[in-house]
């Protein structure tokens, strides 16, 4: 919807993208994806819920 409206720009996405809806796979693949014109920059930050999941992935917080 933005990129309707604007024709280039910087999004910042704030985390938190798994765990909020039925569909974080989808959520992780658009955003690694990127933006489809080159004139928009996606800035994406980890928010606690990617934090707590790397942590399980790489051991070094336990999963609850």
């Amino acid at each position: 919807m933005i990129e309707a409206s604007q024709t280039s720009g910087t999004v910042v996405f704030l985390g938190d993208y798994i765990d909020r809806g039925p569909d974080s796979k989808g959520v992780i693949e658009l955003l690694r994806a990127g933006p489809k014109n080159a004139e928009w920059r996606w800035i994406t930050l980890k928010g606690n819920h990617e934090d707590m999941m790397a942590g399980a992935y790489t051991g070094r917080s336990e999963r609850s």
